[in-house]
């Protein structure tokens, strides 16, 4: 293929997040050398600023007319950037292979695959890292925040067809070594870059109560304005509301950690999250001790002895997790009592016992 394929333009966007990795997209392997997609890159909001796709060369022709004329096909094994030029003060260049950088790599290396004449291009990644601040810097500057970097792309010979190794051009060498009479040189790629976020996606706020009462229904809002809403709530269960900025959620208090996080999208890809600790009051499996009461065998198979301290009248309900109750008894004269579960599923429950000492909460397993 010719080198010239190459020597096309693309756009790196970025959003003001730092950033340290960069992931290739594998569809573009058979896409020919080049850097892709050729649109300008939205953020993937991973820490990383816009992703761009390069695909390694594999061969190139070069016409020779010394010492005589030919068309010689240059095979290479890997390829690497050399230096980056008209980056904005604070911000860096990195690719998916920086971990093999050294004084010869500066950034790494992309290594090909397979055999000559069937080289299999690798597929990697560049991107444009920096702080907030150095981001925000760099939108004042430029062209109204837009830059051209220059960005010097060289590829190492393998092999050539035919040999031309004893001619100026031997194997293990360069592109970058080799005197441009016979085809050497790096490749310069103009890289045009805007540093004005695309999307503007801020961490959601929640609002709702943080400290609930058991089985009550509380209402939950976040941020308007994203193209997406997934709530997640721990120790309770959302009644309505998912999918939008606002949720009603009843709050079954079956865990001693509750709460309620919801992740929004901009519909490009972007996500950002927030989780708010919740308080659920009126829990607790040694609550019926204030009553001078105790529930066992818990868990059982569905028969449930209740002793209280007193012959006093008790007010008995079993609730499932949605708040529903089950199970209602009103009982009075004995010290012990039988609550017989035995046709409910298996499961967890919520015992509330009333007396007139006050009110309490215990969870009630059925196996």
């Amino acid at each position: 293929m010719k080198r010239l394929l190459l020597l096309s333009f693309f756009a790196i966007t970025s959003l003001a997040l730092s950033a340290q990795v960069c992931n290739p997209d594998p569809s573009y392997a058979n896409a020919g050398p080049g850097v892709y997609p050729f649109s300008i890159a939205t953020p993937d909001c991973s820490d990383t600023l816009g992703v761009k796709t390069i695909v390694s060369i594999t061969d190139t022709t070069v016409s020779f007319t010394q010492p005589i004329t030919l068309d010689v096909t240059i095979y290479y094994d890997s390829s690497r950037v050399l230096s980056v030029t008209g980056l904005p003060p604070g911000l860096s260049f990195g690719t998916d292979v920086d971990a093999n950088a050294s004084a010869h790599l500066p950034y790494g290396a992309w290594v090909n695959s397979g055999t000559i004449p069937n080289v299999t291009p690798a597929v990697g990644c560049v991107y444009v890292h920096g702080n907030p601040a150095a981001w925000q810097a760099a939108q004042l500057g430029g062209d109204t925040g837009v830059y051209t970097l220059a960005v010097e792309y060289d590829a190492r010979i393998v092999q050539t067809d035919p040999d031309v190794s004893a001619f100026g051009v031997p194997n293990g060498t360069w592109l970058s070594d080799v005197d441009p009479s016979f085809g050497g040189g790096s490749i310069t790629i103009n890289v045009p870059m805007d540093t004005d976020p695309i999307t503007d996606l801020t961490v959601p706020v929640i609002t709702g109560n943080a400290s609930a009462s058991i089985w009550a229904t509380e209402t939950y809002t976040t941020t308007a304005g994203a193209a997406s809403y997934d709530w997640t709530v721990v120790g309770g269960t959302i009644q309505s509301g998912q999918g939008t900025d606002m949720i009603t959620v009843v709050w079954d208090g079956n865990i001693e950690e509750n709460s309620v996080t919801v992740e929004v999208g901009d519909g490009e890809g972007c996500t950002k999250s927030q989780t708010s600790d919740v308080t659920v009051l009126g829990v607790g499996i040694d609550e019926l001790e204030a009553l001078g009461a105790e529930i066992n065998p818990n868990p059982s198979n569905g028969i449930f002895n209740l002793v209280v301290k007193d012959a006093d009248p008790v007010s008995v309900r079993i609730l499932d997790l949605a708040g529903k109750a089950i199970q209602t008894e009103n009982l009075f004269g004995s010290t012990r009592y039988s609550l017989n579960m035995e046709s409910a599923p298996a499961g967890l429950y919520i015992l509330e016992l009333e007396t007139k000492k006050g009110r309490a909460f215990s969870r009630l397993i059925k196996n």
